[in-house]
């Protein structure tokens, strides 16, 4: 290989040195002080301005510096560091020293900003060279440039080289790395890793290391609608991207992205998905990695809904607003936890005497699936509710919004027997989308039904999930059958808080969900 000279610009004089390899001293601009704006020489160490000093027209930035830019992705450099253009007609400039009648390679890394965009504008290698009295002999010959019209492709690095033979009586060289603005200033150029050699850079034609690509944590469950992994770390000199791909199950791929980590989201409980990952590098060749082999399966979890405390032994008894349920929320002050004899099913249970007093309690769910919910309400012949009804309600949330309010069941006061327990229980399906149930426990009175009064008992209130199912929406025992024991059922909750049935209840819940009728009958 030729031995050429480094040249060190350090306080206005040029100081040779012999070496091998690039002729440019910080190349990959890892020396100097980041800086969200350019605001003198030393910010990148050995490389000049040029072009003016408005705030923001180039920028010497660190990985972390990047995210607090306007409109930049979380973006890395091949190296730690990376210079960036906002604007045009602006530049940054290293000279060296000439090799005379050589062909001169120059070369650089770009990348346009995802986030954005650049438009309009050229970034190029502009090349000029000087004599032993530092004599212009041409300024400003653009060897090579980075045309977004031309390497279109975003958020990846793009090698950029050109090549010119140094003029016989040449001293002296300079590489100027130069935003040209050909018609606006839209966008954020990225530039790293320049070069000037005699030796043409060779191309990236290696994929990076490991290859085939591995996990270094194998796909792993969270919870029952979530997987997470971590692909091992790859290695390139021109950066890498990894990209995670379900083979099975139904699950999401990630796309090309830089983190080495991945959590597939919005999956279905008990269900197998197999992953694989590969990477590729960031050069212009985009080398890729055969798959990781083989792929790697998991099963999300079963969902877990868990209802706390509903028996309503924990806790201690008294007034809701003097003492805690665990587990529950509660709300007034007509209401106890209480251990009156008689009036429970184990030793303890809570009762509710006014409209404005209830308890409630939230519980994670998974969208889709099904749900049977039942609860034990009395109302007893000292205190009998009249003209209102003891109520189990549901209210579906994604998040903090409201989807969907159900009713469990009812007590239902002038109608229903005194001094016995009834039970009522509902199979419900959580909306898609939806992450969280309310269960909630509160007295209503009737309206236009005369003036309220009385006390109503609660206890033993029960959640199972019991997943999807394939048998129609009129199956209300649930053994894939629409028969007329699925209308007793029915029946057995179907009336209004007056006692008086709605014939619509059964075209909504039972007609239309006949086995005659499969396309409309079934749940997704």
């Amino acid at each position: 290989m030729r031995t050429i000279k480094i040249v060190l610009i350090f306080c206005g004089v040029i100081i040779s040195s012999t070496a091998f390899g690039n002729k440019l001293i910080n190349d990959d601009f890892e020396l100097g002080t980041v800086a969200s704006a350019w605001t003198d020489s030393a910010d990148v160490s050995f490389w000049t301005q040029t072009g003016g000093t408005a705030v923001d027209n180039k920028a010497h930035l660190s990985d972390g510096t990047w995210a607090e830019e306007t409109a930049v992705s979380s973006l890395v450099t091949p190296s730690d560091k990376a210079v960036k253009w906002r604007w045009g007609n602006k530049g940054i400039y290293q000279e060296f020293a000439a090799e005379p009648d050589v062909e001169t390679f120059f070369s650089m890394e770009v990348l346009n900003d995802p986030g954005a965009a650049v438009t309009g504008r050229n970034l190029q290698i502009r090349v000029s060279w000087y004599d032993g009295a530092g004599g212009a002999i041409s300024t400003n010959t653009v060897v090579a440039q980075f045309d977004p019209t031309v390497h279109v492709a975003t958020g990846v690095w793009h090698f950029v080289e050109g090549s010119m033979v140094a003029p016989s009586t040449s001293i002296t060289g300079r590489m100027e790395l130069w935003s040209q603005k050909m018609s606006s200033n839209t966008g954020i150029f990225f530039v790293d890793n320049a070069s000037v050699t005699d030796v043409a850079t060779p191309p990236d034609t290696t994929a990076p290391s490991p290859d085939p690509m591995t996990f270094s944590d194998a796909p792993q469950t969270v919870g029952a609608t979530a997987v997470w992994m971590t692909a091992s770390e790859a290695t390139d000199p021109s950066g890498v991207q990894y990209y995670f791909t379900c083979t099975s199950g139904g699950g999401h791929d990630s796309g090309w992205q830089l983190e080495r980590t991945y959590m597939d989201t919005g999956l279905a409980p008990e269900t197998t998905y197999t992953y694989t990952v590969k990477a590729r590098d960031l050069s212009v060749n985009q080398n890729e990695t055969a798959s990781s082999s083989p792929p790697a399966s998991v099963t999300t979890d079963a969902p877990n809904a868990s209802l706390v405390n509903g028996n309503f032994e924990n806790g201690t008894t008294g007034q809701f607003d003097i003492v805690a349920i665990p587990g529950w929320n509660t709300w007034g002050t007509s209401g106890s936890h209480h251990t009156e004899a008689g009036r429970t099913q184990d030793t303890k249970a809570i009762k509710i005497s006014d409209t404005d007093t209830g308890v409630s309690q939230d519980i994670s769910v998974v969208g889709g699936y099904d749900y049977r919910i039942s609860a034990m309400i009395a109302s007893f012949s000292d205190s009998a509710a009249i003209n209102r009804d003891g109520g189990v309600q549901v209210e579906w949330y994604n998040g903090a919004s409201l989807i969907k309010a159900e009713v469990v069941g009812y007590y239902i006061g002038n109608l229903d027997a005194y001094d016995v327990w009834k039970t009522v229980s509902a199979v419900l399906s959580a909306p898609d989308g939806v992450n969280m149930m309310k269960l909630i426990v509160v007295l209503e009175d009737f309206v236009d039904g005369g003036s309220p009064s009385g006390t109503c008992y609660f206890d033993n209130i029960a959640l199972t999930p019991i997943g999807t199912t394939l048998c129609a929406k009129g199956d209300l025992d649930e053994n894939c059958q629409v028969d007329l024991y699925d209308l007793a059922i029915l029946a057995a909750g179907w009336k209004d808080i007056y006692g008086i049935a709605n014939l619509a209840d059964l075209a909504e819940y039972w007609l239309n969900c006949t086995m005659f009728d499969q396309t409309e009958c079934f749940l997704p």
